[in-house]
């Protein structure tokens, strides 16, 4: 569908610039943003998000004892129930998770410098792949096509 309203909104400028960072990689221009927001709305048929004061974390100094008692009773419950993991076994996963992330952003700087083949020349290379195997070509295998596929 052309895409011929324009939208036209005041915002302070801090906002938008990190906006606009996290959308780059991401990989997501900013209008396709704002479009996927509006589609959203439809969809959830208001805003698609809680729009809420957040409540400001909990300051465990000024807890009472008996407060600070009973917290540290849950845990030691959790514990005995064996609703607990390792620090290693955490701290393991999140440095998996990162890496993760590290691989999603290094997948994206290699989109934006053009160091990934383009669909259109892996398209061309399957495409010719396939004629060679409906043509009975000698040699056109499951590996040769597989082994020719250099990208």
């Amino acid at each position: 569908m052309n895409k011929t309203a324009n939208l036209y909104a005041r915002i302070e400028p801090d906002v938008k610039e990190q906006a606009e960072n996290v959308l780059e990689t991401l990989g997501i221009s900013v209008s396709s943003a704002i479009n996927m927001f509006y589609k959203q709305i439809i969809l959830q048929q208001g805003i698609p998000f809680d729009v809420k004061i957040p409540k400001a974390p909990e300051n465990s100094a000024k807890w009472s004892k008996e407060r600070l008692d009973a917290e540290l009773e849950k845990g030691y419950n959790d514990m005995l129930k064996g609703r607990t993991r390792p620090a290693a076994k955490v701290l393991s996963d999140v440095k998996k998770k990162i890496q993760r992330i590290v691989k999603m952003q290094k997948g994206l700087d290699d989109a934006r410098n053009g160091r990934v083949t383009p669909l259109d020349d892996i398209y061309a290379k399957l495409s010719e792949a396939i004629s060679e195997i409906n043509n009975g070509s000698q040699g056109a295998d499951a590996e040769k096509f597989i082994r020719n596929l250099n990208f």
